[in-house]
């Protein structure tokens, strides 16, 4: 259900003293037992999650820990304890790079030689593989609103669930359509497609006949009028 009077703001900031400081130091830190995570090109939320959930995944296999740049904005939503945190230049470490982006590279897996080598990833990382048996602590965790952010959506979401009878069975469905950036030249010639009206309508479909309970389609979208016109 689309309603016209809710929407998701994500706001940026420079200003680095309203991000959590329990496990932020000064200067890259001294023992030698780190992965650095690097995007080729500065993402936003989303890229920073995959980094963050994939290269904690990778660290775990390694015995290491994961290291970000403090003006990441999940350090502002979240309260992350699964990596420190620093500003400065990017140390001189030795570099590993994903073969492909959006494609499990499992060579990143199995790199380390030097058990006591801190070591740089760069990529995207954006497969579910690299943290999958790791999902339990990064997910379930770490990944979970601060209080500012999360109790508005409660909120939300109680409001939706006084119009049922049925709230114990009610199932929440989150759709997410991106149409925006992806519609542009170089977006497509790099094959990215916006998911199609038909498309939606045959997961609409599919949930359906999978869950017979009542369910409350929440979408979240940066094509409102698109949105509405082809999701109601």
């Amino acid at each position: 259900r689309l309603h016209r009077g809710f929407s998701i703001v994500v706001k940026t900031t420079e200003d680095i003293s309203e991000l959590s400081t329990s496990n932020i130091s000064s200067s890259p830190p001294v023992p030698s037992s780190f992965i650095l995570a690097k995007m080729p090109y500065r993402g936003r939320l989303g890229n920073e999650l995959f980094l963050l959930a994939s290269t904690y995944g990778i660290a775990r296999r390694h015995n290491r820990r994961v290291l970000l740049q403090k003006d990441f904005q999940i350090f502002k939503y979240f309260n992350i304890t699964s990596a420190t945190t620093w500003s400065g230049d990017i140390p001189k470490w030795p570099t590993r790079k994903e073969k492909d982006s959006n494609v499990f590279d499992p060579s990143l897996n199995r790199f380390v030689k030097n058990h006591t080598e801190s070591v740089i990833i760069h990529g995207y990382l954006q497969s579910f593989k690299y943290f999958q048996e790791y999902s339990d602590h990064i997910i379930h965790r770490d990944l979970k609103f601060k209080s500012q952010y999360q109790d508005p959506i409660d909120e939300y979401f109680r409001g939706i669930k006084s119009r049922f009878k049925d709230e114990q069975n009610l199932t929440f469905i989150g759709v997410h359509i991106r149409r925006g950036d992806m519609l542009t030249k170089n977006s497509q010639n790099v094959g990215y497609k916006p998911a199609s009206k038909t498309y939606l309508d045959h997961a609409v479909a599919y949930y359906q006949a999978l869950l017979r309970v009542p369910l409350v389609f929440i979408v979240v979208t940066d094509s409102y009028e698109w949105a509405y016109d082809n999701f109601n």
